[in-house]
């Protein structure tokens, strides 16, 4: 029984994965390749900077009367020695099978210092059995012989209070607005084989999907095979990544403007290069041309357009030949801060993810840009005030279409 931080990150959101039953942290988020779920998650680079922590309690066979409130309590102790949760932090719980029911017990039973504290609370459920499971049932005489008390708890029907309870108490607290709680619901596909004949889902639909809108059935997951996760493209994993960045408040950067950013960075970075904003400015020219090209045609014209255009083609080729060896640090696209200041941009509009143009407005948003100031004195203050108001007010990103650009080696 323990609990692992995979990466502890700033403090500001932490994600915690929580185990099912007759399981470990290893077993249930480990696939067949060897590809570790938290760890696919903890290296994620537009999850920088978010902690991912993995905890794993005492649930085998030989756990007899240890039971789902000492499993809380133990949750509760590890997360405090761990320092996993501070104030006014978001708290993102990504559990499978009774993990599920051990987060909404700790959450009912914390929540008015969870409250007090302004924590947000996020529940991604997998496979999660909210109202029992009758695989739970068909276990029942194997508990009762050897005395498990935790796949008691878990039987599917009425007689369950404990269960009926927390079920009623975690939907008033969640309707009460009191606490913010978000959550997403996956559920599984395929039945297993049950003593050889009977085929039943672990966890059914009706069980699985009780608490939030939109739940996914994973297409042929079984529960097992439900939190074992292949790579980052698997669906599981898209879906979890979404929800992250959602629940932490961050929003996705466009995938042609991230691949453009990471492809320019890392070469910087191999050639020890300072991310000054002329390079920024450049890879808008190699992700979105037409964007920018319109932009500031419509605002001072093709003639001085294309002098800046040549411009700063000019100044990366004397930064590389200038300033290469020079930088010390290693910048990421996740930290930058043009691209955190455009994100700032993307929320103020509702947008749904960062674009080229929200990029764009943070670049000549930024005073304290050499290149920038070097623009608004080649079009005088008037025009770059047009400049940055044609950015503003410019319509969809043309961000597919893709134009030849100077590598950096």
């Amino acid at each position: 029984m323990r609990g692992d931080w995979i990466s502890r990150g700033n403090g500001a959101a932490t994600v915690v994965f929580i185990h099912g039953i007759l399981s470990s942290s290893e077993s249930c988020w480990t696939h067949g390749s060897g590809a570790y779920w938290p760890q696919i998650l903890a290296s994620e680079p537009t999850l920088a900077g978010i902690g991912v922590y993995v905890f794993s309690y005492k649930t085998g066979f030989s756990s007899g009367n240890y039971r789902l409130g000492d499993i809380v309590d133990a949750l509760d102790e590890h997360m405090r020695l761990d320092k996993v949760v501070g104030p006014s932090q978001k708290l993102i719980f990504v559990c499978h099978s009774m993990g599920g029911i051990v987060a909404r017990k700790f959450i009912v039973r914390e929540s008015a210092s969870l409250i007090d504290r302004g924590i947000e609370i996020s529940l991604f459920l997998i496979a999660s059995p909210s109202l029992g499971s009758d695989y739970a049932n068909w276990l029942s005489p194997i508990a009762k012989f050897v005395g498990h008390a935790q796949a008691d708890a878990l039987r599917f029907g009425q007689g369950n209070a404990w269960l009926m309870d927390l079920d009623r108490e975690f939907l008033d607290l969640k309707e009460s607005g009191r606490l913010h709680l978000a959550g997403k619901e996956l559920i599984e596909d395929r039945s297993i084989v049950l003593s050889g004949l009977l085929r039943k889902q672990i966890v059914e639909p009706m069980a699985g999907a009780r608490y939030f809108g939109r739940p996914y059935k994973v297409p042929n997951s079984d529960h097992f095979s439900i939190p074992k996760v292949a790579d980052a493209d698997t669906v599981q994993h898209r879906l979890l990544r979404e929800f992250v960045l959602n629940a932490a408040g961050r929003l996705p950067i466009a995938q042609a403007l991230w691949n453009a950013l990471e492809h320019r960075i890392d070469a910087c970075n191999r050639a020890g290069v300072p991310i000054r904003m002329v390079l920024r400015l450049h890879v808008l020219f190699e992700v979105a041309p037409s964007l920018i090209e319109r932009c500031f045609d419509s605002a001072v014209g093709p003639e001085k357009s294309n002098r800046i255009r040549r411009w700063i083609n000019d100044a990366v080729v004397a930064l590389v030949e200038k300033e290469a060896g020079h930088a010390s640090f290693v910048a990421s696209v996740a930290n930058d801060p043009t691209v955190l200041n455009a994100t700032e941009i993307a929320h103020g509009e509702t947008a749904r993810e960062v674009t080229a143009r929200h990029f764009l407005i943070a670049i000549l948003n930024d005073q304290s840009s050499g290149a920038v100031a070097e623009i608004r004195r080649t079009l005088g203050a008037s025009q770059f005030k047009a400049l940055q108001e044609s950015a503003i007010h410019f319509g969809p990103d043309e961000e597919t279409e893709q134009s030849e650009v100077p590598e950096i080696n």
